[in-house]
């Protein structure tokens, strides 16, 4: 867009202004991705990011605490919407 702004307002007609309207493009380019990946950095750091992603190598085994709260929390009201109870 900006280029297409630089080149309506004669910005590119002759080699000095190329060479200046070029360098202002980049130029905004360059501070635009630097804006840009400051947010992003802000973004992750609110999200706990700390320099790396953590993947689980292991999974735990289930206890049966888990296997009960499992039950009584999928499948009972499944039966139950099956069956018309609620």
């Amino acid at each position: 867009r900006l280029r297409n702004a630089q080149m309506v307002r004669l910005g590119y007609n002759d080699f000095s202004n190329s060479l200046r309207s070029f360098g202002t493009l980049w130029g905004a380019l360059f501070v635009r991705s630097v804006s840009r990946a400051e947010k992003v950095v802000s973004a992750l750091t609110v999200r706990g990011y700390r320099g790396s992603f953590y993947y689980p190598t292991t999974l735990e085994r289930l206890k049966l605490e888990d296997l009960i709260l499992i039950f009584f929390a999928g499948f009972l009201p499944l039966v139950s919407f099956i069956f018309g109870l609620v």
